[in-house]
């Protein structure tokens, strides 16, 4: 590394000093140009000349000075040039052009161009630090270190995808590089979770209150036909990655959802019972531009199964995405809207990255299909404009937008702090959210997403209706209180109450009473998911949050108490379907 870019910096300097020089020269004439001479500006054209069409000697570097600016020895340099030099002698000018556009580019691996007379040229320093991990890692091949450094690779990825996800889900429980037993077949998965005996391993799985991110890491290389473009072999090095990481993930998955936990090796059982969202995720240790994005592609090509798509994303940009993510709500509203089965058919960009940035401006949102929100949530009424809304929505594809994002990071190389990170737009929740965080409210990380996924216009009006609700309390005493559903598939629904407690109630026997009309009211709209938020109406801070995340299932006893209760009964709503989660 330090003589490929001590080759790229003399490179560098040379370039600066041809352009200044011409353009210095430029200044003079213009200075001069009255009294400028034939010889003169014979002087001014070899000037742009050298500029424009440099030489050989202008534009490589002798092998000693790459020695002496990388404080290297002249032999050390020599085997570098030797390892990285581009050998393409024997190739005919059209054989060149049919190799490269084919696929197969020799300066992927060997960037380095050297003259007859010895001397140097990188063609660029971006295809450096590929080159001498691919380069070295087919030397490493053939040696018996290749297994060695291959554990030592998928270590690092399971490293360093815990410490960044530690930074976006903080204080959330998690276990690595786990074994748990699975059915072995159809009789064991008719059974019980202690019967069964097939023995397998899980990479990461992180769970912070109902949210569980099962996390799968693939430290596998592609192989240098695969980046190519061979279709075979890049077919089967995506199998090995991004398919045998889906089905890793979609089995631990399943187990909790069946089970709500698992047995360890060591026959523990690790109870999970409160889960009630769970993402699957598959990251790369090699960049995969161009294939994560295209979830609907691989679905299609049958790399994918169309239901629990995961998350595919390399650690590159795993790691940006959670410099980038203020709240950890947002990372989870990411990874929901992300892993929707229809943002990639309705989204398309070359990079993970302009994904997320237009989450952040936008929201990378998806108009849902009202038919299939009805059939989700019955008290959900369909109107016309919301069908139209849901035929307006086009197919569009994300040029870069990693221009703000550039300028963040290179100025946090910089050390400068003038230049600001790109943020999520239209959050006027946020403020609240961080006071669930900073409360260590139940589930505060799904209550969180969940309210960020509202619109803009609609996180202002809750903000401001919040607002009016404890300006003008009950003259009684009862404390008023509004509720609200949100969600557009039940999935995704929640019941979310504003209340504000009277300075006379009992804390205790208030929040009881709430905690029965937040599972009646769930019961009523059959939602999974809900919680109260309870401000005293004296000081107009956040006193209590209460969380109910018991499933809806059929109960008699609870139908005859719903018909008694006197609720508002949603089917007597004009409501029309919820636009909270643009």
């Amino acid at each position: 590394m330090r003589a490929l870019k001590a080759c790229h910096d003399l490179q560098v300097q040379a370039f600066n000093h041809r352009q200044f020089s011409f353009l210095g020269s430029i200044e003079e004439a213009m200075a001069e140009a009255a009294e400028l001479t034939e010889d003169r500006r014979e002087g001014l054209r070899a000037k742009l000349d050298a500029a424009q069409e440099p030489d050989e000697q202008a534009v490589s570097v002798a092998q000693e000075a790459v020695a002496a600016a990388a404080g290297l020895e002249p032999a050390v340099v020599a085997a570098v040039v030797r390892q990285f030099r581009l050998d393409i002698d024997d190739w005919t000018p059209l054989q060149a052009v049919r190799e490269f556009t084919s696929g197969n580019n020799p300066l992927r691996t060997n960037p380095l161009l050297v003259t007859d007379s010895g001397r140097l040229m990188l063609v660029h320093d971006a295809l450096t630090l590929d080159a001498v991990r691919e380069n070295l890692e087919q030397v490493l091949k053939a040696t018996p270190g290749w297994e060695q450094y291959q554990a030592h690779r998928g270590k690092v990825l399971e490293r360093r995808i815990s410490e960044n996800l530690a930074r976006v889900i903080p204080d959330a429980e998690s276990w690595e590089g786990f074994e748990y037993f699975v059915p072995a077949n159809a009789d064991e998965a008719a059974g019980v979770p202690s019967g069964y005996s097939k023995l397998v391993e899980g990479d990461l799985l992180v769970v912070k209150d109902d949210v569980a991110l099962i996390v799968e890491a693939k430290a596998v290389a592609l192989a240098s036909k695969a980046r190519a473009g061979s279709r075979g072999r890049l077919q089967s090095d995506l199998t090995r990655i991004i398919t045998s990481a889906a089905a890793q993930a979609r089995r631990l998955k399943s187990i909790l959802e069946r089970d709500g936990g698992f047995r360890t090796r060591g026959n523990d059982w690790v109870a999970l019972p409160d889960v009630r969202e769970i993402h699957t995720v598959a990251v790369s240790l090699d960049d995969l531009t161009g294939v994560a994005t295209t979830s609907q592609e691989l679905v299609d090509a049958g790399l994918l199964e169309s239901v629990d798509v995961p998350w595919t994303v390399s650690l590159h940009d795993l790691q940006l995405i959670c410099d980038l993510v203020d709240l950890p709500s947002e990372f989870l509203l990411y990874l929901r809207r992300r892993r929707d089965p229809e943002t990639t058919a309705y989204y398309a960009a070359p990079d993970e990255l302009d994904l997320f940035l237009y989450f952040l401006d936008t929201g990378l949102y998806v108009e849902p299909d009202p038919r299939l929100v009805r059939k989700d949530l019955p008290y959900v009424k369909v109107r016309a404009t919301d069908v139209k809304r849901r035929q307006r929505q086009r197919w569009r594809y994300l040029t870069s937008r990693t221009d703000a994002l550039d300028a963040w990071y290179y100025g946090e190389l910089a050390g400068r702090s003038d230049v600001p990170k790109p943020t999520m737009s239209k959050a006027a929740m946020s403020g609240f959210i961080q006071k669930l965080e900073d409360a260590g409210a139940k589930a505060w990380l799904s209550i969180g997403a969940t309210l960020l996924s509202a619109s803009g216009d609609v996180q202002e009006e809750l903000v401001r209706a919040a607002e009016k609700l404890l300006a003008t309390p009950d003259p009684t005493g009862r404390g008023r209180s509004m509720t609200t559903a949100i969600g557009s598939t039940k999935q995704d629904a929640w019941v979310l109450v504003w209340v504000g407690r009277p300075a006379r109630q009992d804390p205790e026997m208030f929040a009881g009473r709430l905690g029965e009309y937040l599972r009646a009211k769930k019961y009523q709209l059959q939602i999974d998911r809900g919680c109260i938020f309870v401000f005293d109406e004296s000081t107009k801070e956040l006193v209590d949050v209460i969380y109910d995340g018991r499933a809806y299932a059929a109960d008699t006893e609870m139908d005859a108490l719903i018909a008694e209760s006197g609720l508002f009964d949603p089917a007597q709503s004009p409501r029309r379907l919820p636009r909270s989660l643009r």
